[in-house]
């Protein structure tokens, strides 16, 4: 589990370029892939410096079977996990590169909202490469999707931190229909698992 900083969980492809396939947040739980000792092509780096909480395989099973609270947490981030999975797959494979960068970001915020204030901004623990290869695109296409958004008065930015502005008109362009209030956004982009 990660205390403080991020993290991500990649593999390596035929050609051995690095793919990204999630980023992972203080309070979230990783690595439960290796629970499948047939899936060892994932690896898991850290971000940025930071504290993590490793839990053995005993304690977990002995948690799992003792513990009915611990065992709900688990199912709930377990269908989390694929909930948030499947539905990247569609919005990467559907999407444009814009809604693609908006969903992030919004989803981003949500969950470090704890840690954002109440101004909205974000440090991104993860590079602009980084986010590009989790979401498909060129480090190149993100540069302009966020110089977008900034000519829209939609983010500020400045270095790894953003500014979301324009909540609604983020929003507006992931869903593709008049802007939501904030409760909306959490339903749309947050975790629902505690």
């Amino acid at each position: 589990m990660v205390g403080s900083g991020a993290a991500k969980s990649f593999y390596y492809d035929a050609d051995g370029n690095e793919r990204i396939t999630a980023f992972y947040l203080p309070g979230e739980v990783f690595g439960l892939e290796g629970l499948n000792r047939n899936n060892l092509s994932i690896a898991n780096k850290m971000l940025v410096t930071g504290h993590l909480f490793r839990i053995p395989f005993s304690q977990l099973f002995y948690l799992l079977s003792r513990d009915i609270q611990f065992s709900k947490y688990l199912v709930e981030l377990l269908s989390y996990e694929t909930f948030d999975a499947r539905r990247m797959s569609i919005i990467n494979g559907h999407y444009t590169a814009e809604v693609r960068l908006a969903y992030f970001l919004l989803n981003l915020w949500t969950r470090l909202k704890a840690q954002c204030h109440q101004d909205h901004v974000l440090t991104l623990p993860m590079t602009r490469i980084e986010i590009g290869n989790f979401l498909g695109l060129t480090p190149e296409t993100i540069s302009r999707c966020l110089a977008l958004f900034k000519k829209n008065n939609w983010i500020e930015s400045r270095g790894r931190k953003i500014k979301l502005v324009d909540m609604d008109s983020l929003t507006q362009l992931v869903t593709g229909t008049s802007a939501w209030n904030s409760r909306h956004i959490k339903s749309l982009c947050g975790k629902t698992a505690a």
